[in-house]
């Protein structure tokens, strides 16, 4: 009997068990743009894509020559996305997001309902540069 109940114990566990929040989608994240139906790695003229690199307890934001970083005061996963809270004096707002589209894709849900694809895999993508003379 004891048995029988801490087998189903454990299957309600399972069932009702969150994502642990220590996985695998720690990293760089490249952003990606939809250019004719495709997604490709753009590199504007004088500024590198942006990309997110974010570790445990830290998240920094590369956006051309700007970066942001941040602390993370914690993180949770609800209705399919993780959520990361912010320390203080942190220029995002309190929390950010992201979903996973895939093992190598995020879609990543920053302040002001900015958001953007990114991928821990550039080397699968075509790299688009713009080059400088083109924009005078």
């Amino acid at each position: 009997m004891q048995r029988l109940l801490l087998i189903i114990l454990f299957f309600m566990f399972v069932v009702h068990a969150k994502p642990n929040l220590d996985h695998e989608n720690y990293g760089k994240w490249v952003m990606l743009t939809e250019l004719n139906n495709k997604y490709v790695i753009y590199e504007p003229c004088e500024s590198g894509n942006r990309f997110i690199n974010y570790q445990k307890g830290k998240l920094d934001d590369f956006a051309g020559q700007e970066m942001i970083s941040c602390q993370i005061k914690s993180s949770y996963f609800k209705d399919g996305k993780y959520f990361i809270n912010l320390k203080p004096r942190c220029s995002y707002s309190d929390s950010i997001s992201y979903e996973v589209k895939d093992e190598n894709t995020l879609i990543w849900h920053l302040y002001n309902s900015l958001s953007f694809v990114t991928t821990n895999q550039p080397d699968k993508f075509d790299k688009i540069y713009e080059l400088c003379e083109e924009k005078q």
